[in-house]
């Protein structure tokens, strides 16, 4: 995940360095726009982090939370009792 966000934030990054449109908003990389993109990527990062390790969570481990499956039973004619 921190992969993928490194990849967007220099995506980001050469989208204000390259399109015609985006440049003159942030010539430098450190205005207001450039920030406020990458602080809106970020938080977007950590909110998709924070509800995949809710979802993958630890409690569903324990085990009054597994689900119960049944085995199947022998073929028939098998003397495996």
């Amino acid at each position: 995940m921190l992969s993928l966000w490194l990849n967007v934030f220099v995506l980001i990054a050469q989208l204000f360095m390259q399109v015609p449109a985006l440049r003159p908003l942030a010539p430098t990389g450190s205005a207001p726009p450039f920030l406020i993109s990458q602080t809106v990527v970020m938080i977007a990062f950590i909110a998709l982090a924070v509800l995949s390790a809710k979802k993958f969570g630890g409690d569903n481990a324990s085990p009054r939370n597994r689900r119960r499956y049944w085995v199947a039973a022998p073929p028939m004619g098998c003397a495996c009792a």
